[in-house]
């Protein structure tokens, strides 16, 4: 998601010409500076206990500033100090602000610092037309499987001959604000242990060297036979594809299947 937003200078009579990018700053002049918030974000599952389920959402904000905005800053003597402000903080559980641009407190920036930091950009790549500056990070976390839209259980069942694991998948549309269909959807499984006569169903890539099976699911939900079910929380591995919950299997060793 990007906001743009506008920084109001609050020199007056100060005309710059402008550089690379149209920037100009007057009496009533404006800043444009490009606002973009990023969100990684993470979920825990443990067994088969849907409960357990932690989400975690790591977050950054980045401001883009135009070429041009270097002849506004080194020009003028004392350039109007840029802040701002977040909304709807209460569930931001940690703030780390850089702290070589930003007052932490109240969010003004390091003027002086943020000028020298834009010239190295400048310097290392003269071509640019705007410039990136990570200024925030944030993390929150939710529990409970409400939060999680790809909801998953893993079960494993190790015997003599054979090891048969079940990774059973759903889709809950009622963690997004607008149920959407999840895109290029993989789920990737280690297998640490040495394995012989691999079989995967549905077909999956099986990386020997790195141990892992890979399968790549396409959208979730999907249509009939290829994935994907309604919103309904994890049940058993005895569905098949298609239905609420989709399992994935795996038999290794001696490569016996196990139903």
């Amino acid at each position: 998601m990007t906001e743009r937003t506008f920084f109001m200078a609050t020199q007056t009579g100060l005309g710059i010409s402008r550089g690379p990018s149209p920037v100009i700053l007057g009496a009533q002049g404006g800043l444009p500076v490009a606002t973009a918030f990023t969100e990684y974000i993470h979920a825990y599952f443990k067994g088969h206990n849907p409960d357990s389920c932690l989400v975690k959402v790591t977050g950054e904000l980045t401001m883009s500033f135009p070429a041009g905005i270097l002849r506004v800053f080194s020009s003028a003597p004392a350039p109007p100090v840029l802040s701002f402000r977040l909304l709807h903080t209460a569930s931001i559980e940690q703030f780390l602000p850089n702290a070589d641009l930003l007052f932490s407190k109240d969010f003004w920036l390091n003027m002086a610092a943020l000028t020298a930091h834009l010239q190295k950009q400048a310097e290392q790549a003269t071509m640019a037309p705007y410039y990136n500056v990570t200024l925030l990070r944030y993390q929150y976390s939710k529990q409970g499987q409400a939060w999680a839209p790809l909801q998953l259980s893993v079960s494993w069942d190790c015997a003599s001959d054979a090891t048969r694991v079940s990774v059973d998948y759903s889709y809950n549309g009622d963690a997004l604000d607008t149920a959407v269909t999840l895109s290029n959807v993989q789920i990737l499984l280690p297998i640490e242990e040495p394995a012989a006569n691999v079989q995967p169903q549905p077909k999956a890539c099986w990386n020997l060297e790195e141990k892992r099976l890979l399968w790549q699911l396409l959208d979730v939900p999907g249509a009939q036979g290829r994935g994907g079910g309604t919103p309904q929380p994890p049940g058993n591995a005895a569905g098949r594809q298609g239905e609420d919950v989709t399992p994935l299997l795996w038999t290794g060793r001696s490569g016996r299947w196990e139903s």
